[in-house]
Parts: structure tokens; sequence; C-alpha cells
């Protein structure tokens, strides 16, 4: 079976009913890909919210012995420069835990973020995207995109509680 490579996209601030509910749906649907599915390659965005908690699950199961690749996609290298210390802390140990990072632009730039999303989606096989339905925003962009492009998806929607496979066989 061929491996299959995934985007992750998701909002940086995740509007929900339940945290718990969702670690939970993310878990059991990255198992799902990795032992069903054969899906070995993850594409991350390294975003706050979505991209950063997708990465700690996936390198969790990562350490459980999972053959899967992370793959940081960086839209510029100050990417992190006005987050929180916390936070930058976060993303830097994230990256040493992961492959090589592909970089969309050294220095930023008004659509570095829209393009490494494009770049992402380019690259991978199937999309799984934690969106709430907003209208705008790279992860609207990246779904619709998606959509467009008819790409298997996997939309779990934290504030419905619910979670819908498009285009999957």
């Amino acid at each position: 079976m061929k491996p299959i490579s995934c985007c992750i996209t998701g909002h940086r601030t995740i509007k929900m009913l339940s945290y718990a509910w969702l670690i939970d749906e993310i878990n059991d649907i990255l198992d799902t890909l990795i032992k069903t599915h054969n899906v070995t390659e993850y594409r991350v965005g390294m975003a706050l919210g979505t991209d950063m908690l997708v990465t700690e699950l996936l390198l969790k199961l990562k350490k459980k012995k999972y053959q899967i690749k992370i793959i940081p996609c960086i839209p510029c290298i100050s990417q992190p420069d006005f987050w929180p210390d916390e936070q930058k802390l976060r993303y830097y140990h994230l990256l040493t835990q992961l492959e090589t990072p592909e970089i969309t632009s050294q220095n930023y730039t008004p659509n570095c973020m829209l393009e490494r999303n494009l770049s992402m989606l380019e690259k991978s096989d199937m999309v799984l995207a934690v969106f709430d339905g907003r209208y705008s925003g790279g992860t609207a962009y990246t779904v619709h995109l998606a959509a467009k492009k008819q790409k298997p998806m996997i939309i779990i929607n934290p504030f419905r509680k619910d979670v819908i496979w498009k285009n999957y066989k």
C-alpha cells in the first residue's frame, strides 16, 4: 500500500464546547489514519492553536513506535517572533523533534501564510482540518481549496462536536 500524506489545518483560536472531546477525536482519527489508511506523513504549519496541538499529539503517537514523519511547514523564519515567550519555547522545542522544515519564505510577506498552506495542500493526498465554518482566514482558504481540488478531507467542527469525512474512500 502506498504511503499517504496528510495536510493539517485549523484555527489558531478554537471555539469549542469541549477540549477533551477535541483531543479524543483527533487522537482517534490519527490512530485510524495510521493503522487503517497508511497515512504516514503529516505536514503541519506550526502556527499556534490547531497546528501545535496536532503536532504534539502526533509526537505522542510516534513515541509509541508508529513509523510516521511529521514535516513542519514554516511560512517564514520570523513566524514565532511576536508570540509569547512560552509559545516560542514550545515551538522551538517541537521543531527539534520533527523532520527538516520546509520553509516557504525567508522573510515575512503578506502572502507567505497562504503560500505555505497552498504548498502543504499540493504536497498532500488528504486534509485533516479543525474547522468551525468561518468564512475567512487560512483554514477556510485551505478547506475550500481542498474541496475544489476534491481532496479527501476529514473536517472536525469542535463547536458543533461533529466530524465529516468528505471524498474519502
